[in-house]
């Protein structure tokens, strides 16, 4: 079934999004075809609408886009530098993490008592699970109770009423002598749980905080032992509290460090429901995302090795992953236009990204159906094709949330998107 049109709606299986302006609508065909109205909201969390869901109440659990940063000193990835009085003492570069050998980023202090803040370019708000990651391979340049590692989730714009913007920050202190870092949390109120310290074989830690609808979680646990949660195992402290509505930002720095120390940064994620989307706007990123998941169904076959890929099933998935990516030049060229969309170098790479797609979409279309009238069809050219039409829809994604690059080889190294429950 193609993607069909009603207005400026686009038809997606039996549901449907549009409207006017800043509004949003979700719409549902009816067993006689008559398009029926679910909800229409001028203000809509970003994504949510592409399974029209509608955005009160917000969904209970952590079932939403989830945003990796591997190497984040790579200049693509949405990482910017919060200015300080001295950006050369403490520097973010690139290496070769000891653990993996892949190139991650690295803090490198260049001057005694080094100090940096980098953040996450990525606004997010509502509930949302944020973390980082420190490791280290060696423990010069760290100075008792002076060295410091830290992740925090910041607002960005002053909540109603007077006061501190809100923020919840773990930290990581050197304790000379445990050999080790001890974790502790804050937040605009005051110190949070109990400080923790670890062992001196836990050189890789994982900094965590997590909001619920009615519950804030700090964590601090070496990373890749656990997978559920620091409880017994780290630094953990959760408390019930309501969350402070607004723009939030994840937070990443070191201070105290003594020239020659390294800290490796060996990824950021943040896991939130509704993702500011940066380059364009909302319906290009539902679009890209709706592709992007239609191409994945499409290629999920080749890799089930007890069924022969279906060529006339993935020309109809790459059919409606095509109409998306028409959707995304479509909508970017008319904001353009009509003079709402500036042409930044971000929107020049989202529209060549979307032509690209649409190519890649119609190449593996037009041999899908030629393979379909074939009764022993040979596949590995189809293969081909929709992978290259699925990398594709993945940077045209990565772009709606940051990502500066058209490269595939860049996106692979540096940033992973995991769509959750949409």
């Amino acid at each position: 079934m193609r993607m069909a049109r009603v207005g400026n709606i686009a038809l997606l299986g039996a549901l449907l999004f549009g409207g006017e302006g800043d509004e949003v609508c979700c719409y549902e065909i009816d067993d006689q075809g008559n398009v029926v109205t679910l909800w229409c909201e001028s203000d809509v969390l970003p994504l949510s609408v592409l399974a029209c869901i509608a955005p009160p109440p917000q969904p209970e659990g952590l079932t939403q886009p989830r945003i990796t940063l591997k190497n984040i000193a790579e200049k693509s990835v949405p990482i910017v530098e919060i200015p300080d009085a001295d950006k050369k003492d403490l520097r973010l570069l690139k290496g070769k993490f000891p653990e993996t050998k892949e190139k991650r980023g690295r803090l490198v202090a260049k001057k005694p008592d080094a100090s940096g803040a980098w953040a996450f370019d990525l606004g997010f708000g509502g509930l949302y699970r944020a973390s980082a990651q420190f490791a280290y391979d060696a423990t010069t340049g760290f100075v008792d109770g002076a060295s410091e590692a830290w992740f925090e989730v910041r607002g960005l714009a002053q909540p109603e009423g007077e006061g501190t913007l809100p923020f919840t920050r773990v930290t990581l202190t050197w304790d000379a002598g445990a050999g080790a870092f001890e974790a502790s949390a804050e937040n605009e109120s005051g110190p949070l749980g109990t400080p923790f310290t670890f062992s001196p074989e836990t050189d890789h830690l994982e900094l965590a905080i997590t909001r619920t609808v009615d519950e804030l979680t700090v964590e601090a646990f070496g990373a890749g032992f656990i997978e559920d949660g620091a409880e017994g195992f780290g630094f953990f402290h959760t408390e019930m509290t309501p969350p402070v509505p607004g723009l939030y930002q994840g937070v990443f720095g070191a201070d105290g460090l003594d020239k020659g120390s390294t800290l490796w940064v060996p990824q950021l994620m943040v896991e939130a429901f509704d993702l500011e989307v940066q380059s364009a706007t909302v319906p290009a990123a539902m679009n890209a995302a709706a592709s992007l998941e239609i191409l994945e169904q499409a290629a999920a076959q080749f890799s089930n090795p007890f069924l022969d890929p279906s060529p006339a099933d993935i020309a109809q998935r790459v059919e409606l992953a095509l109409d998306c990516a028409v959707n995304v030049t479509t909508f970017l060229e008319q904001r353009i236009e009509d003079g709402d969309l500036e042409l930044t170098p971000a929107v020049k790479r989202s529209l060549k990204s979307a032509k690209t797609l649409n190519k890649r979409c119609s190449k593996a279309d037009k041999l899908a159906d030629k393979l379909a009238t074939k009764s022993n069809p040979k596949v590995n050219a189809l293969r081909k094709r929709t992978f290259q039409a699925w990398w594709s829809a993945r940077v045209l994604l990565a772009q709606q949330f940051g990502f500066k690059s058209k490269s595939i080889d860049k996106l692979f190294d540096t940033v992973d998107i995991d769509l959750g429950g949409l």
